[in-house]
């Protein structure tokens, strides 16, 4: 995975124990995303930001891992204001058809796409200041099951050969002549790339049967040596307790807390 990040272990972030980072963002992703408070979400961002800046994690790596929203988030935001009951706000023509944007549909579609981001700079922050091996590590200290640590890992791994094996595939269609079209719609593009994805499927599995053939030569039986826990510092568990109690307060806040601190004064 630190091909997908730069990784920095050498703050005092990078340094917190990989169980206590696992635990407290993950709970910080559960508490804050129950939240349907456009205010306290944006908070939440802010506050994973600022911690990435003093871990060394520029806002730049935030904003380009928004990105992978867009796939699967961003279709359900665009179609949530069209399919959600509510007050209309505006209504788009699409020829003959027409759809109704309702105010409602909107804040919901605004939520999911804050409550993703928090998801995602959240896990940007625990993958940029630990790194693959450090966060497997961490996960198989905390006794999760291997076969689960194993698939993550071996997945993450064969990205590279999988772009390695796309990356020849280009350069033998570029050298047999191949130019694509204008866009792709235009039919021997859309052919041709739909076929190379067919072949790389078919690489895929046979690169992957021979891994794992080599793997088993090598001595592999599923699971690989014990791991020795070492001891959670004190320091770490306070500063993981420190973004887990951000996420209370920020919800306690935003659920009238404000109002009880004013009454004790």
């Amino acid at each position: 995975m630190d091909f997908l990040y730069s990784v920095n272990n050498n703050t005092w972030m990078g340094r917190l124990d990989a169980r206590v980072k696992i635990v407290s963002l993950a709970g910080f992703i559960f508490i804050m995303t129950s939240s349907d408070s456009m205010a306290a979400l944006l908070c939440g961002m802010v506050f994973l930001v600022l911690l990435g800046a003093l871990a060394g994690v520029s806002f730049t790596i935030f904003a380009k891992k928004l990105l992978w929203i867009l796939p699967f988030g961003g279709t359900m935001a665009v179609i949530l204001p069209f399919v959600v009951a509510g007050a209309a706000i505006a209504r788009v023509h699409l020829g003959a058809l027409e759809l109704t944007m309702s105010d409602e549909g909107l804040i919901r579609a605004v939520l999911l796409t804050l409550r993703m981001g928090l998801g995602i700079f959240a896990v940007t922050l625990l993958v940029a200041t630990t790194g693959l091996g450090r966060l497997m590590l961490g996960l198989r200290q905390m006794r999760v099951p291997y076969v689960f640590v194993a698939l993550v890992e071996f997945t993450v791994r064969y990205i590279n050969v999988l772009l390695d094996e796309l990356k020849t595939m280009s350069l033998a269609r570029k050298a047999r002549g191949f130019e694509s079209g204008r866009s792709f719609l235009h039919r021997r593009t859309f052919t041709t790339l739909g076929s190379q994805v067919g072949v790389l499927f078919m690489r895929a599995g046979n690169r992957g049967e021979r891994v794992y053939q080599a793997m088993l030569s090598r001595g592999y039986c599923g699971e690989t040596g014990a791991v020795l826990s070492s001891g959670i510092r004190p320091l770490d568990i306070g500063l993981g307790f420190v973004i887990l109690a951000m996420a209370m307060f920020l919800q306690v806040y935003d659920a009238g807390g404000w109002q009880w601190l004013i009454s004790l004064k």
